[in-house]
């Protein structure tokens, strides 16, 4: 069991990213963390930093999931955060969500559950759990904007 859960780890640390070559972590530039994200309420998306305790909120508030798979090791997740996630409309449409980030060096079980296969990787779920749209990938702002009215649309007509 130990030696099949170090295989998936560094089986998920190896993922590639999604995106365009230009890497920020070359120029030695950091992204944001979770905790980081949690530091800076009011300007940024608001994290939570375990599924299963945000799918308890979820279920309770009745507002579908957004899950961010991500490393610190991939570079297009900390531009996720740098770019993305800290776009005011961005994290405005984030309130209509419960939002959790899920590093899959740290629960690389999840993100085998999951399926991840590339970082970044945004699911977005309904209230009960149930994947009902996917992202790969960085998206910047206005593109990202679009995905999450897609979920939000696909989670309104699951109800």
């Amino acid at each position: 069991m130990i030696i099949m859960r170090m295989v998936i780890l560094v089986a998920l640390l190896s993922l590639p990213c999604c995106g365009e070559r230009g890497d920020r972590e070359a120029s030695g530039e950091r992204g944001t963390t979770a905790g980081d994200a949690r530091a800076t309420i009011g300007r940024e998306v608001r994290w939570h930093s375990s599924l299963p305790a945000a799918m308890k909120v979820a279920r309770e508030v009745k507002k579908p999931l957004m899950v961010d798979f991500f490393s610190d090791r991939c570079g297009w997740c900390k531009v996720l955060d740098q770019k993305t996630y800290t776009d005011p409309e961005v994290w405005r449409c984030a309130e209509q969500f419960v939002s959790v980030k899920v590093d899959v060096g740290n629960d690389p079980g999840l993100a085998a559950q999951y399926r991840v296969m590339k970082l970044p990787m945004i699911l977005f779920m309904n209230c009960k759990g149930e994947v009902i749209h996917t992202v790969i990938g960085f998206r910047p702002p206005a593109p990202f904007l679009v995905e999450m009215q897609k979920a939000l649309e696909k989670a309104a007509s699951a109800r």
